[in-house]
């Protein structure tokens, strides 16, 4: 797998995608029916996360569970005024681009880039 061209996360093919789907399906039916397997997980977990509180990169309000809190209006007043502007026309990280198919593979090209033999403009989703 490969990062993305510009930054912005994975790019993954069929192949890849399935690989990672199984897996997750085969992880989460050993966690459900091996105790041992479970625990040993569990334990790497925890120490992980303990280990990025002595490293600093995770702080006591990490994880904090939101369910039935608020932000607060200046909260909110300053997320707004943060992100006002952001990923909006010429801002947005896809401004320009558009997907094209060739019925087996997709990928992002400019808008105003030729499109090639055999592609067509669209996606092809397998989820």
């Amino acid at each position: 797998m490969n990062l993305v061209i510009g930054g912005g996360g994975f790019m993954l093919d069929d192949y890849h995608y399935e690989c990672s789907k199984n897996g997750n399906k085969i992880r989460n039916e050993k966690y459900k029916n091996d105790p041992e397997f479970r625990e040993r997980l569990s334990k790497s977990l925890s120490k992980g996360v303990k280990k990025a509180y002595e490293d600093g990169r995770k702080d006591k309000n990490w994880g904090k569970n939101w369910t039935g809190e608020k932000h607060s209006e200046e909260a909110k007043r300053k997320m707004s005024e943060s992100s006002n502007g952001t990923g909006k026309g010429s801002n947005n990280s896809q401004f320009g681009t558009c997907w094209i198919t060739n019925g087996i593979d997709n990928k992002k090209i400019k808008k105003c880039d030729l499109i090639p033999d055999g592609w067509v403009l669209g996606r092809k989703l397998d989820l």
